[in-house]
């Protein structure tokens, strides 16, 4: 292509092509031009940051107006293409780094960095999550959602990014409902994915504004709604689907409030009765799932010692629907089986015996019981309450969850402190040191104190691709105070990240170790205030007289907040 027909900047008289320019779309916080009330898609020079070119109706996808004198040096130039057409030209702008009102103007060294660092800091899944993924995706295509949702669990747990695995889950979400118009299973999907990362998929918030809206909850509606279009931008869905959707929905809302009295239960035959119990010892597991289903709507309560002994079959969806028809038949005979049933190892299971035991009024009878009910139910403030009873559970279902319900079982076990758990934790955290929950793990085994986990802690602090990780093992190791970890924070004071460092003068100080004063006075001639604050507090807890010298000179220093933590660690020495 000739260089002539390439846009310019009037700013730095430089062309590009559009693919490689920065766009801005309805960016929270970015202020419209001046003589505009709203306004579209923006896009920038690449080279120099200068506002190009605007879409002045986001409605209309071509009708794109050069910005000030762009015209004049343009004229003949093709405007930017449709945002669809390269996807937000592949460079779309993060909030914190759009432009505001005033400037019209980008940062283009910031944005290099923030680029830069981003990929970087991004965690890589490893060969083996790719292959689980690529799996998850061929299933999804398939239509077989419930397997594809197994392997894409399998690939977080190898590392897949959590934009990735919330974006999927989105997906899958909206194919429930689309394919196989279940509600429940979509709504799930989609409430885990805007949970794990609320920016990835706009089409999970637009399907939970329909459910919310359904049940009668206009605010929260609202609320997904409004945030569905502000992630979608100037893209949205065929109306064809929207209609759909929500049609389906509104059918689901409408089976869910039907009043009991008014439901017309299926005429009883004992014959049939009798076969669908024969049935559920049949080979075929879709088989003996779909005999528990029909049992379950039927109500028979000759059919409860049978639905007892299919909560132990090998097929996990054979238990769970077992755990439905139990719950919807209401027969006390199964309160026992359903107490076991909450410690099975798949969590739907769980949560379907849980809500059964509701139903039947059950209340938990031991602390154990007490344990799995508030894992299942998401009760972590009782869970921790419980101290130590709470750990074999606990335990147990650790390696099976993943995402927000992992990091609250690793934060509690944390919490609770038992020294139980050191060994699955540091076991967690060398298998998953580049996952997400990685940071709680660290913070846990930093609460529990146990020098087992020095070692693998210590380890973890080299890792380079993740610096909340590092942060969070600095403090560990502090916490722990084992001398051990010494010389490698001493080297952690030369961190790419101000925060380790941070934080790494401050373990230093719990440790209270003598070879670190003269490392962190190195340190004081380059580090900024957070830095020097650390430094006063750790000189005080570390006790040496060369530290204490240079407390008298952070007594001095020009910033305010540093010369009261100087002060502070002063008094604490005359006080102890």
């Amino acid at each position: 292509m000739p260089e002539d027909i390439f846009p310019r900047c009037m700013k730095c008289r430089k062309s590009f092509n559009w693919k490689d320019a920065y766009l801005c779309q309805n960016t929270p916080g970015v202020n419209p031009p001046p003589g505009q009330g709203s306004w579209g898609p923006r896009v920038y020079c690449p080279h120099c940051g200068a506002l190009i070119a605007e879409m002045a109706k986001p409605w209309l996808k071509e009708e794109w107006e050069w910005f000030g004198e762009n015209a004049k040096i343009n004229e003949g130039c093709p405007p930017p293409p449709s945002p669809w057409i390269y996807g937000g030209f592949k460079k779309s702008i993060p909030p914190q780094l759009a432009p505001l009102y005033e400037e019209h103007q980008l940062n283009i060294d910031k944005m290099k960095q923030f680029e830069k660092k981003s990929e970087v800091s991004k965690p890589k899944i490893s060969e083996a999550g790719e292959e689980h993924f690529d799996r998850a995706l061929n299933l999804y295509r398939k239509g077989e959602l419930d397997k594809a949702l197994e392997e894409l669990e399998v690939a977080s747990s190898l590392g897949l990014s959590k934009d990735k695995y919330a974006q999927a889950l989105g997906g899958i979400g909206i194919k429930f409902v689309q394919s196989k118009k279940n509600v429940d299973s979509a709504f799930e999907c989609c409430l885990r994915s805007v949970e794990i990362d609320p920016s990835a998929e706009w089409r999970a918030h637009f399907f939970l504004s329909l459910v919310y809206e359904a049940k009668g909850d206009s605010e929260k509606s609202t609320q997904e709604y409004n945030e569905a279009r502000r992630l979608a931008g100037t893209v949205w869905w065929i109306p064809e689907n929207e209609r759909q959707i929500r049609q389906i929905v509104k059918n689901w809302t409408t089976k869910k409030t039907v009043k009991p009295e008014t439901i017309k239960k299926p005429k009883i035959d004992e014959p049939a009765v009798e076969a669908l119990i024969f049935t559920l010892q049949d080979k075929d597991k879709d088989v003996r799932m779909r005999a528990a289903v029909t049992l379950g709507r039927m109500g028979v309560t000759r059919s409860v010692e049978p639905l007892i002994s299919a909560l132990q079959d090998e097929d996990k969806y054979v238990r769970r629907e077992a755990a439905v028809a139990l719950q919807k038949i209401g027969d006390p005979r199964a309160i026992e089986p359903l107490i076991q049933a909450i410690q099975d190892k798949d969590q739907i299971v769980q949560m379907y015996a849980a809500s059964a035991l509701d139903k039947l009024g059950w209340k938990p009878g031991n602390e154990t019981e007490k344990a799995y009910y508030f894992i299942i139910t998401k009760k972590w403030e009782e869970l921790r309450a419980l101290g130590e009873q709470a750990i074999g559970p606990l335990l147990q279902v650790f390696p099976d969850k993943l995402g927000s319900e992992e990091y609250h079982v690793i934060l509690t076990l944390g919490e609770i402190g038992d020294v139980r758990a050191v060994e699955p934790l540091i076991k967690a955290l060398k298998e998953r040191s580049r996952s997400t929950n990685s940071t709680a793990i660290a913070r846990a085994l930093g609460e529990i104190g146990d020098a087992r986990a020095v070692e693998p802690l210590i380890q973890a602090l080299t890792d380079k691709t993740n610096y909340l990780l590092r942060s969070s093992v600095a403090s560990a190791l502090g916490k722990i105070g084992d001398v051990e970890a010494v010389d490698p924070l001493i080297k952690a004071l030369n961190d790419d990240d101000f925060r380790v460092r941070m934080i790494a003068v401050v373990a230093l100080g719990e440790i209270g170790d003598a070879r670190a004063v003269d490392p962190i006075i190195q340190a004081l001639e380059k580090e900024g205030k957070d830095f020097r604050m650390g430094a006063a507090w750790a000189f005080a807890r570390i006790g040496d007289s060369r530290g204490i010298d240079q407390l008298d000179q952070l007594l001095k220093d020009d910033n305010y907040w540093v010369v009261e933590a100087a002060r502070n660690a002063s008094k604490w020495i005359q006080e102890k």
